[in-house]
């Protein structure tokens, strides 16, 4: 397929129905080289992804959860390609075609570009203190050659007003803002290509709670009025239950458990989601939950243990737990675990 032929086909009617998820990931891995000595030689690898496999649906929230330096943030800025993947595939579904993510080359991944857009976690550090607000979220408008001069700046307004800022917040400096305005800026540069797909990652982590609800229900009437979808990489399981769909457990590079967010919540099956739940603090002080505790750390990604790699924090683990990875049950049509006590 041109080039040519594959930038129409991308910016045809982003509202038709496609057969299958959005997007698949199938066996996605990232692996971060071990270099010593002074012939840099290797001598291992730091495991970040290791084998992640999901789906996002059309309109749809998936949201990845788990401790820090499990590896969420890796997994979404490789499925964007932001990381060169190791291992695995990526399908993007657009109209119903499938395309490769991983195997484009760089011109076709530009293209690709215009539809998966990525929210960054940190609104002061992922803005160029140099550039004003306009520059900031019309810059992808120019490289793409969408717009240029006074529609460029048309365009870039009326995406500071829809995001909740003034029109006139086009030639402010970023530290003129506070860090909910940062965050708006940064949600109004992945939407200047009209994308499809966005990756949240930890979008409203650095930010106050009360901030928190405000971007959260942006995120929600975005969707609504755009039909996008949404990887959500996030540790807060109260913005993720708001917020979520469909619910995928991650530990250590892996996913443990998947379901949908009632299903998640309602009925953990994995001994590490239910520990996860039993920390989330409760509203209602007459309703008293058995807190679940994690013993030791979590396992170095450089060298996972043998067997389920939760398995030496498991409060359940029995002998063969530490022998064999376990394979992932469906324990119903929407609802799948990794655990051999299942």
């Amino acid at each position: 397929m041109s080039l040519a032929t594959e930038k129409q086909n991308m910016s045809t009617d982003k509202t038709s129905a496609a057969a299958g998820p959005l997007i698949s990931v199938e066996g996605m891995k990232k692996y971060f080289p071990i270099r010593k000595g002074i012939f840099s030689r290797h001598v291992g690898d730091v495991k970040a992804v290791d084998g992640l496999s999901f789906e996002v649906g059309h309109k749809e929230t998936l949201s990845l959860v788990g401790e820090s330096g499990c590896g969420k943030t890796t997994a979404g800025r490789t499925l964007l390609r932001l990381l060169e993947p190791t291992a695995g595939k990526a399908i993007y579904r657009p109209d119903g075609r499938e395309i490769e993510l991983f195997k484009l080359s760089g011109k076709k991944m530009k293209l690709a570009r215009r539809d998966l857009q990525m929210i960054f976690q940190d609104p002061y550090s992922s803005l160029n203190p140099r550039k004003t607000a306009g520059n900031i979220v019309g810059e992808a408008l120019r490289v793409h050659g969408i717009a240029k001069g006074a529609e460029l700046e048309d365009r870039v307004e009326q995406l500071l007003v829809r995001v909740g800022l003034r029109s006139d917040s086009f030639n402010r400096f970023a530290h003129e803002f506070s860090g909910g305005q940062r965050q708006r800026i940064g949600i109004a540069r992945a939407l200047a290509l009209e994308p499809r797909f966005i990756v949240c990652d930890e979008a409203v982590s650095a930010l106050d709670v009360s901030i928190q609800a405000q971007v959260i229900n942006l995120l929600k009437d975005l969707q609504d009025e755009l039909k996008l979808s949404y990887l959500f990489i996030a540790h807060d399981l109260s913005v993720v239950r708001y917020l979520s769909s469909r619910i995928a457990v991650m530990y250590l590079g892996r996913i443990v458990e998947v379901g949908t967010s009632q299903e998640v919540f309602q009925n953990p099956r994995h001994p590490y989601t239910q520990a996860l739940l039993s920390a989330v603090p409760r509203p209602d002080p007459k309703r008293k939950m058995q807190h679940i505790p994690l013993t030791g750390d979590v396992p170095s990604p450089m060298n996972p243990p043998p067997g389920c790699h939760f398995a030496p924090r498991c409060p359940v683990a029995e002998k063969h737990c530490h022998e064999s990875y376990p394979e992932t049950k469906q324990l119903s049509p929407t609802q799948a675990a990794a655990c051999h006590l299942l």
